[in-house]
């Protein structure tokens, strides 16, 4: 039976001071997410938890949407690894 789970949206932190069991956890949440054939769509940072599951989820060859307001674009702040980044207005 195939997954009826298409997508999934991670909401987590990016801050740079984290346990390294959380961002270990976080990068092993984004593997399964793209081992599973899901999307993961997550807030667009490359940074703590928020880039961790993303990194883990295009290590596993998945499709990571960013979704960021324009006030946050900045190359310091999002990953430039993603299959998309989507730039709001506002959150």
């Amino acid at each position: 039976m195939k997954n009826s789970i298409q997508t999934i949206c991670v909401y987590s932190g990016s801050a740079d001071h984290i346990p390294p069991k959380y961002i270990e956890a976080a990068y092993q949440t984004g593997q399964v997410i793209a081992q599973n054939g899901m999307t993961l769509v997550y807030g667009g940072g490359k940074t703590g938890v928020m880039g961790a599951v993303a990194n883990g989820a295009l290590s596993a060859g998945g499709k990571v949407i960013g979704v960021v307001p324009h006030h946050l674009n900045k190359p310091q702040l999002i990953h430039d690894g993603l299959s998309q980044l989507i730039v709001t207005e506002d959150m």
